[in-house]
């Protein structure tokens, strides 16, 4: 369990909006299952894989989660160091580009390393400059981030060829591959009964909710540090009982969600808007920055909501179709 003594919070100074903003962008906190995530990943990558065949890891959640935060924080904790005739990158951090194929996927990790001619070449070029780099950088660790979006068009062969592209890249690179994206992600594995065997470990950082005694400690712990972070300025108890019912409604439970609501109600205030944070301020940013078209009937911080989650179709937390 993680105490509140793990939380590094710099409280800025007495009404600095600007500050305050800063620092809910900002925030880094050692959660649960995020810390749980962030100290497997760097054993992964901290492990001697020579001679060994690498174990590889799938990061899933839904939007708002914290993975994308959580994994580019890992990679900045390796940084590349310049040599006299290469750059040693520790860890390959790359986010796949939206309605991706292997050629453009090979792109973005040349692109990300640094390659002046990461746009240069077929698949064959590429696939062969990606491998010659890997090694001559000394990569310990390849994280691909978004990777639902090689699932997200395309056909079963489509997806059954990138598949084989990432287990050819895997075997021959002989380093841990970690994939992170949303949950439909694992269409990706089902592809390729080879990938899916290399790809056994999974951990999906899940929305805070109140469903457990040990959830509803979690989730109390994360708004008692953003409590913390908007210091001096007036604002409700964000991490009482009732609150954090109303802040499951409105935010899904989603890390993401969350800061922009606050960041939000801090703009209101800046802008003379609001002297607090209090249930009509945050109504206000619930209908600003996360459902502009809310009836009261569908606003968590209004005494007309209905008391059900906003999963309804046009509604912001709806399941998607795919």
């Amino acid at each position: 369990m993680v105490t509140d003594d793990t939380l590094v919070v710099e409280k800025p100074p007495r009404h600095d909006t600007v500050a305050v903003e800063k620092a809910l962008r900002s925030l880094r906190a050692a959660f649960p299952q995020v810390a749980q995530a962030r100290n497997r990943i760097r054993k992964l990558i901290d492990y001697p894989w020579s001679g060994e065949e690498p174990t590889h890891l799938m990061l899933l959640g839904h939007p708002g989660t914290g993975k994308s935060t959580l994994l580019k924080w890992i990679a900045e904790q390796y940084p590349r160091v310049s040599h006299a005739d290469f750059t040693e990158i520790p860890v390959l951090y790359a986010s796949v580009p939206a309605n991706c194929r292997i050629l453009k996927l090979a792109g973005a990790m040349l692109r990300a390393m640094g390659s002046p001619f990461w746009n240069r070449g077929n698949e064959e070029d590429r696939t062969d400059q990606l491998m010659t780099l890997l090694t001559h950088c000394r990569v310990r660790a390849v994280i691909l981030d978004e990777v639902n979006h090689l699932v997200d068009r395309g056909q079963y062969k489509t997806h059954e060829l990138i598949a084989d592209w990432i287990k050819q890249v895997s075997t021959d690179a002989e380093i841990p591959l970690i994939l992170s994206g949303v949950p439909r992600s694992r269409t990706l594995l089902a592809a390729n009964d080879q990938l899916a065997d290399r790809f056994r470990e999974e951990i999906e950082l899940q929305p805070f909710g109140l469903e457990t005694a040990d959830r509803s400690t979690e989730f109390a712990m994360v708004m008692r540090t953003f409590s913390k972070v908007l210091g001096s300025i007036e604002h409700v108890d964000l991490h009482s009982p009732s609150m954090l019912k109303i802040l499951v409604f409105a935010t899904n439970g989603r890390l993401r969600v969350i800061r922009d609501l606050l960041v939000a109600a801090v703009d209101l205030i800046a802008e003379g808007k609001a002297n607090c944070i209090d249930l009509r301020t945050l109504e206000k940013a619930f209908l600003a920055r996360i459902f502009k078209a809310a009836k009261p009937e569908q606003n968590p911080f209004a005494k007309k909501f209905r008391g059900t989650p906003l999963v309804k179709a046009g509604e912001p937390f709806a399941p998607s179709n795919r």
